[in-house]
């Protein structure tokens, strides 16, 4: 699980590689990898709402 703060997931992309990269050197099977994402986020249907966060 990768904790994401902050910026944009495609920054984090070099930590998933190593992972990956470290995962299979340790001799685990890249079919029972997982790799999953937290972020947080807003969502609304109000405009208002939307334009006044940013």
């Amino acid at each position: 699980m990768v904790a994401i703060i902050g910026g944009m997931p495609i920054q984090f992309k070099n930590l998933i590689q190593f992972y990956k990269q470290e995962y299979l050197a340790a001799g685990f099977p890249e079919s029972e990898m997982q790799i999953a994402i937290h972020s947080h986020t807003f969502v609304s249907d109000d405009q208002n709402v939307i334009d006044g966060y940013f």
